[in-house]
């Protein structure tokens, strides 16, 4: 290759190793541009805006500076205030008395000082509109530069490809004629000799490497440590409630039993305009694993509170959505059932769930408009199917008792107004991590059922939690799983745990309702 030719292929490749380097300062340059003008954008529509507050004298409108100003804050605050006294002054002594002239002179100085300060705020923005508009430029007089520069170099990577493309076939030509002398001088520096095929090639039938036996030893050998490892890792991250085993020794309080989750497709014999199908899962299927955990739950309260009368339990939930309102019912449906006098409370006044499912209106308010609540017998609803008597959301959504919830003095003048007596009064309280309310009505309460969702509650949030509520937790029952999912709950329990046999209870329950 001539001399002349290799010092352009050297020029033009200092050219191709530096363009990579402009394309990328170029790109950042650009994308510098792009945010640049944004900023400046920005910074000229708050000054325009200001600068429009100000030129119009509005004194209602506000900058993002205004709002963050103490100085602007107080001034508007006793402009307000010197105006809405104003307003009532001449309404009360008329336009021209000596306190409305002068509360209005008032009101022109703290208007004064209030646009002086925003003239202040102006002035910064516009000297931020300037900067920005100066580094536009500045930027953009860069861009045009590097995109000079960028050309040039374009230019030459055309130049150094051809090169490239021309050197490589000369490389090649130069191989072939080298490959052709090496082969013609062996063959006038060493003889020919006669070769033989003695005996034919014949193929293994068996591979000699790798070895078949320590591959699958060594591959069964590291699977089963890597399942051993996820495992361990599962295991370590699962933080939520699995088993009633978990329940018993996270807790220290007895496990109640398990709720089964329910397919829509059990749900659709009993659809209803008006009440939840879930809500009367208990009349429709009695005998089932869903009946036999409430009645289980029934046994222990029983045993527990067997000199009460009547008997208050509690159903409460760490979280909402964990289905406290739905077993709360069908709790209070299965008593009824039974023949005891039970009485319903919808306490959740924040977010009445169970009265919604009911169909029932939420809130209830005298004849008169007081805030008095009419007697217990004008509120009270009837479930037919069980004689379950039902006490919906005393509150609307507007009433400013809705975050106090029901009290133990209204509970108490509520079943003083009522000449009934029952022998159940089951409660459905708002969930105990976001509010306050069952801590309020905890010593109204004989006895707590803690609803926890299988598989999506942390553990150490529900420990956190029962020991801030102590006064819950010392009357706390039980713990019913609630959404368990029957066919992974095997996978979770103990070979010597009731819920390992789940699947094999399922036979005695009937899942249609015996009439």
């Amino acid at each position: 290759m001539a001399p002349k030719t290799k010092s352009r292929c050297a020029a033009t490749g200092k050219h191709w190793s530096q363009s990579g380097s402009i394309e990328s300062a170029l790109e950042h340059t650009t994308a510098s541009v792009f945010a640049v003008l944004e900023a400046t954008a920005e910074a000229r529509a708050r000054y325009l805006r200001i600068k429009n507050v100000i030129d119009t004298h509005q004194t209602d409108s506000a900058v993002t500076e205004s709002l963050n100003n103490p100085v602007i804050t107080e001034l508007r605050t006793k402009y307000l205030d010197a105006s809405s006294r104003m307003i009532d002054l001449e309404r009360k002594l008329g336009p021209d008395h000596i306190t409305v002239v002068d509360l209005k002179a008032t009101m022109e100085a703290y208007k004064t000082q209030l646009f002086q300060e925003l003239a202040r705020i102006a002035e910064t923005y516009r000297s931020a509109y300037e900067v920005a508009a100066a580094r536009e430029k500045a930027l953009a007089e860069n861009l045009a530069q590097q995109q000079a520069i960028a050309v040039k170099a374009n230019s030459a990577q055309v130049e150094l490809r051809q090169l490239e493309q021309k050197a490589e076939s000369t490389k090649a030509l130069y191989q072939t004629f080298m490959q052709r002398y090496q082969e013609t001088a062996q063959q006038e520096s060493f003889p020919l000799t006669d070769a033989h095929v003695i005996s034919a090639a014949i193929p293994p039938l068996l591979p000699s490497y790798p070895r078949t036996p320590l591959v699958l030893a060594i591959a069964l050998a590291l699977g089963v440590m890597a399942g051993a490892g996820v495992a361990i890792l599962r295991e370590r991250t699962d933080h939520v409630f699995r088993t009633l085993g978990q329940v018993s020794a996270e807790l220290g309080v007895d496990a109640l039993g398990l709720i089964p989750i329910i397919s829509p497709a059990s749900l659709l014999d009993h659809v209803s305009d008006s009440i939840a199908p879930m809500m009367r899962y208990a009349i429709d299927n009695p005998i089932s694993a869903f009946g036999e955990t409430l009645r289980s739950a029934k046994v222990t309260c029983d045993a527990a509170l067997k000199d009460r009368s009547p008997k208050v339990i509690g159903l409460v939930s760490l979280l909402p959505n964990e289905g406290k309102s739905t077993v709360a019912k069908n709790f209070a449906s299965l008593l009824a059932m039974q023949g005891a006098t039970t009485l319903l409370i919808d306490a959740d006044t924040r977010n009445p769930t169970l009265t919604h499912a009911m169909g029932y209106p939420s809130g209830q308010r005298s004849q008169t408009g007081t805030s008095a609540l009419p007697p217990l017998a004008k509120l009270l609803r009837n479930e037919p199917d069980s004689g379950l008597q039902i006490l919906p959301c005393l509150y609307a959504m507007d009433d400013p008792r809705v975050a106090e919830g029901l009290t133990f003095a209204t509970l108490h003048a509520l079943l003083q107004s009522s000449d009934r007596s029952f022998e159940y009064i089951v409660v459905d309280f708002p969930p105990i991590g976001p509010v306050v309310n069952a801590r309020g009505m905890a010593a109204a309460i004989d006895a707590f059922i803690l609803v926890i969702e299988w598989g999506a509650t942390s553990r150490g949030a529900v420990r956190a939690a029962l020991a801030r509520e102590h006064l819950i937790s010392e009357k706390l029952l039980g713990v019913i799983l609630n959404k368990v999912d029957m066919t992974k709950l095997k996978i979770y329990e103990h070979v010597a745990s009731d819920g390992y046999y789940s699947q094999h209870y399922e036979e005695y329950y009937n899942r249609t309702r015996v009439d």
